[in-house]
């Protein structure tokens, strides 16, 4: 008769094939206790289980377990000359294949010894503790075994996923971090094993009061010299977001293949649009398809005009994949997104009424279709300059998308709070799976690690630790622009602080976006489009253009006064270092 314990996850029995439980549940503990230890005194099982009750009662208790594990399994249950031992049997840690074909079985990562919280012995779960520890250790020795048998045998993948497997089981491993961080490196992701490991030493060192060992703050210095040299997305430089990456990170590994929201929100400059473009460079490009809106933030907005890029990206991907488009669907497109051609479509009846449920349910269903298993990431930036229509089609999209997504919002502070009532509005939306946090200027340790990171101790030294906080008020954007000067030229001045910045930026602009600064320098206040065209006697289109890339950089703003609609200067000495930079006749 064979039989089996599992004591991966929920712990249960195994007999002949079949499970089998039993009425009394520290009998069935006993035998878990007796597989463990091995053989041992009655009296030490009677003390672990009723220590706390009468000695009369625990010995009538134990009688009762005994009879029931004699019945149950008299080829197995051993109770002799006052010992007790089970022979015969095997564990499921047993039967584990450490050969590196084999998949690492699920059960590896959950609790073991599961089920077992309501034996009401204090005795036991201090034994109990114990015992998921060493079986947590013994795991972790097996998949160790594995590690030999890799090497040059399958790809590198086979041997990240293995190392990862060994960080969920023990967190504070700084062997397979390393090793993992080693693996990023080689593939080009110098990025995200800097990103992991920042993330690992923080947990070290909040969580365990402990530095950590010469391999890793090695690679971490290598890292640190290197990835600011090689760029991040779009050039920009990341740093001192460490605990917002996380949250993000730990978020989406817990979503279980469910959609997860994040809301990010925050003043111009403060480093949404850097957060968002980072997290999604670590994660999406080995894990699925990315999706970006675009609104429009000056000028006149069209219906839906802030999907306009993932309604094109979405009909052009399943194109690339040779799937095809519903011609209904591209009838319906074609009407609200102008880079979708509805020559396929032409002569097919148009949905008239209720466009924006049609159109929200017509692209979560081209989203599902690209779905291969990995989540879909959407990010929907500068949600503070989305039309009307743009919003309600998000209100439908997110219900309607039935495959796992991460969905990323930005806005500015004056539109935090709708945003956020308009996403718990959306019941089919769990609370736990969506995360709003406020971005805050850095303070003055962030300000000077930040430097640090970017720059040369004797840039630092020189310069003075103050004198960085000083000049950029904590602010991520000018931060950046900071370093970018000093790094190009240590000694660069930035004595006036937002002149120096503002007109090295100025030099990289094309004449006609210089010529528009100068010109709403000269306006004093907030001016339409329109206006700024006719003071330079250009068309309102070439205007349009050049405030879209300002806007882009974040040199100016859009404003709202009287119901018109006008760009001004993000900062007030921004409009005065323009203005007096503009010369004299």
């Amino acid at each position: 008769m064979s039989l089996k314990l599992h004591l991966l996850g929920e712990a249960y029995i195994e007999q002949d094939g079949g499970r089998m439980s039993m009425s009394f549940k520290k009998a069935e503990a006993i035998l878990f206790y007796l597989a463990l230890e091995g053989r041992c005194h009655k009296e030490r099982v009677k003390c672990l289980f009723w220590g706390d009750r009468g000695e009369r009662q625990a010995s009538g208790n134990l009688r009762n377990a005994l009879y029931l594990l004699r019945k149950a399994l008299p080829h197995n249950f051993v109770s002799e000359r006052g010992y007790l031992s089970l022979t015969d049997f095997v564990t499921d840690l047993e039967g584990l294949d450490i050969s590196s074909a084999a998949a690492i079985p699920p059960a590896l990562f959950e609790e073991p010894l599961c089920g077992f919280e309501s034996v009401d012995s204090p005795d036991f779960s201090d034994w109990l503790d114990g015992a998921r520890r060493r079986i947590r250790d013994e795991t972790v020795l097996l998949l160790r075994k594995r590690l030999p048998s890799l090497e040059g045998e399958v790809t590198e993948d086979s041997r990240m996923e293995l190392l990862s497997a060994l960080l969920r089981l023990d967190p504070y491993d700084e062997e397979s971090m390393a090793g993992l961080m080693e693996l990023y490196i080689r593939q080009g992701a110098a990025v995200k094993a800097l990103s992991l490991c920042r993330a690992f030493c923080e947990r070290l060192d909040g969580e365990l009061g402990v530095k950590p060992g010469p391999r890793l703050r090695r690679l971490a210095r290598e890292l640190a010299e290197e990835t600011p040299r090689a760029g991040g997305h779009d050039g920009q430089y990341f740093c001192c977001r460490e605990r917002e990456v996380r949250k993000i990170i730990d978020l989406l590994s817990a979503a279980g293949g469910r959609t997860t929201l994040f809301f990010i929100h925050g003043e111009a400059g403060v480093g949404k649009t850097a957060l968002v473009n980072y997290v999604t460079e670590l994660l999406a490009g080995e894990r699925g398809e990315l999706f970006t809106a675009c609104p429009m933030s000056v000028g006149e907005k069209f219906p839906y005009s802030s999907w306009n890029n993932i309604a094109v990206r979405l009909v052009e991907r399943l194109r690339e994949e040779n799937l095809t488009v519903e011609t209904a669907a591209l009838s319906l497109l074609s009407r609200h997104f102008y880079g979708i051609s509805d020559e396929e479509s032409r002569g097919t009846p148009l949905i008239q009424e209720r466009d924006v449920f049609a159109v929200g349910k017509v692209l979560a269903g081209l989203a599902a279709r690209l779905y291969r298993g990995k989540p879909l990431f959407f990010i929907f930036e500068d949600m503070h300059w989305f039309d009307e229509q743009s919003l309600s089609l998000l209100r439908v999209f997110l219900p309607e998308l039935r495959v796992p997504a991460a969905v990323f919002m930005t806005s500015r502070p004056e539109s935090s709070e709708r945003i956020i009532k308009m996403i718990y509005n959306i019941k089919s939306v769990p609370v736990g799976d969506f995360l709003h946090m406020r971005l805050q200027p850095f303070n003055g340790e962030e300000v000077l690690r930040f430097c640090r990171t970017f720059l040369s101790d004797e840039v630092v030294k020189a310069r003075g630790a103050d004198y960085f906080m000083r000049e950029s008020e904590g602010m991520p954007l000018l931060l950046a622009e900071m370093v970018r000067m000093l790094r190009d030229n240590s000694g660069a001045e930035c004595r006036d602080g937002l002149r120096g910045l503002i007109m090295s930026r100025m030099d990289e602009l094309e004449p006609l976006q210089r010529e528009m600064l100068s010109a709403l320098s000269v306006f004093g206040a907030p001016a339409a489009i329109e206006d700024i065209a006719m003071f330079l006697e250009a068309e309102t289109e070439q205007i349009t253009s050049a405030a879209e890339e300002l806007l882009r950089r974040g040199l100016i703003c859009e404003v709202k006064e009287n119901d018109d609609y006008g760009v001004d200067f993000l900062h007030v000495n921004v409009r005065e270092c323009v203005y007096n930079a503009i010369p004299g006749f």
